[in-house]
């Protein structure tokens, strides 16, 4: 059943109910007029009361044409403004056709004022006079005026921000299922620009605006919308074959794509504490998607592989769940320089949370796991890294909190997790000397403990 939510599709509803409307008004408004007031077909005169009838019925046609082409101007104008793909998905065959129809029927006003079927001929062998032309007349403006009701709430639903969230998400899913049939390398890259050009960027653009106005209730939607993109093209990158390994790594890099995009919205608005909270909750739901993968049986292990360790391919620096979880540790990294303990509490709480899927997931694939757990506690030594050489206290005490915690067995194994991120990612300011002082930190912490 269809519904009437950003997440569904709702299309059909409102032209459906259009022509209905109108079809209904024009039977009920031709059997009401035939009951109370029959026309009298052989009388070709035209009275005062009926010339005031039919103009009144001009003026109402016209005001109706010109209401609805603003309308549909304005809506013109919108789409244009967030991406030039949706201009084609607003100015569709229903608009020019209700528009030609009342149209038409003021034109057929217009004749009936000037006194044409006074004179009865045959037009496409219906015998036709004046108190004909008012009749046919009055039932259609009715059923067209009527009918505005259901076209209105029509172009509301296509005005709406997440019916626009929803075509561009659309449309980022055409382009990457053109390119998957297509699959072609030397036209890869080209693909997937287009897809952040006119669908990835525009999408972005749409939550950066709502969170400026503070439109929070529409900012979560649509990163619901984006979560379910982000899902779709990665049970799509599953079932790519071994040998396109280059068509996997492409569809993993528009996913990272989006996830540095709902970055960008968390880092813009850290000191938002409900944008910074959607943000981080979403981030943490797309890690959740990885490493769910990682410890499923649904994909064989080369794919596995290349999600946690990014073995499949040599140029590959790092793995797509370092990167996707790098996210969250950047916003951290920015939060602390601002002071916010809020910010860095939730990320510190949403890294935790990975730990805790990953421990509850039961699996086969032991060494997956317990790779997925050292991962998220190398985050902390490195943000307890990282809080040492900035001496930020409250980011230090936080991460040790956490770490002290831990067997010295699985700190051995997070910090070779934090050394390979360190060497992933040349461009930090941590080298081995200070994630040593740190780490003996940390011990020196843990032996005063026992």
């Amino acid at each position: 059943m269809t519904r009437w939510d950003g997440n569904m599709e709702y299309k059909k509803i409102p032209p459906a109910l259009m022509i209905v409307t109108v079809v209904i008004s024009i039977l009920i408004t031709g059997e009401i007029i035939n009951l109370k007031h029959p026309p009298v077909w052989g009388s070709p005169e035209i009275n005062e009361n009926s010339r005031y009838l039919v103009s009144s019925i001009f003026q109402g046609l016209v005001a109706a044409f010109a209401m609805i082409f603003t309308f549909i101007l304005i809506a013109v104008q919108l789409s244009y403004n967030y991406s030039e793909l949706l201009i084609d998905k607003f100015f569709k065959l229903i608009d020019i056709g209700y528009l030609v129809l009342f149209l038409a029927n003021a034109i057929w006003s217009l004749l009936i004022m000037d006194g044409i079927f006074i004179t009865p001929f045959s037009f496409w062998k219906i015998y036709i006079n004046m108190q004909k032309a008012i009749y046919i007349n009055v039932v259609i403006s009715v059923g067209l005026l009527l009918g505005l009701l259901p076209y209105f709430l029509y172009i509301k639903k296509r005005m709406s921000i997440l019916y626009l969230a929803n075509i561009l998400k659309e449309e980022c899913w055409k382009t990457i299922l053109k390119f998957i049939k297509n699959n072609k390398n030397a036209e890869t890259n080209k693909i997937i620009e287009e897809a952040e050009k006119n669908s990835i960027g525009p999408l972005f653009s749409i939550v950066l605006r709502l969170a400026e106005d503070r439109k929070y209730y529409l900012v979560l939607r649509i990163l619901d919308i984006i979560e379910d993109l982000i899902l779709k093209i990665l049970k799509l990158a599953i079932s790519i074959e071994r040998e396109n390994v280059k068509t996997f790594t492409q569809l993993i890099r528009i996913i990272t794509r989006i996830s540095y995009s709902i970055n960008n919205v968390g880092e813009n608005f850290i000191e938002d504490r409900f944008i910074i909270d959607a943000t981080i909750s979403s981030l943490v739901r797309i890690n959740k998607m990885f490493i769910e993968l990682i410890l499923s049986n649904e994909i064989p292990d080369y794919w596995k592989n290349f999600l946690l360790y990014c073995k499949t391919n040599k140029n590959c620096k790092n793995s797509p769940l370092m990167k996707t979880t790098q996210m969250l540790e950047d916003i951290a990294w920015r939060a602390s320089y601002k002071n916010l303990d809020y910010v860095i509490n939730v990320v510190f709480s949403g890294i935790e949370e990975l730990k805790k899927i990953t421990e509850a997931i039961k699996t086969d694939k032991k060494e997956y796991k317990k790779d997925i757990i050292a991962l998220m506690n190398g985050w902390h030594i490195i943000m307890g890294a990282y809080a040492l050489y900035k001496d930020d206290k409250y980011m230090l005490n936080q991460a040790l909190k956490i770490l002290l915690t831990l067997t010295t067995e699985d700190i051995i194994r997070a910090e070779k997790w934090a050394k390979r991120i360190i060497y992933a990612h040349p461009r930090w300011v941590l080298d081995e000397s200070t994630l040593n002082k740190f780490l003996e930190k940390l011990f020196f912490e843990k032996f005063k403990r026992v």
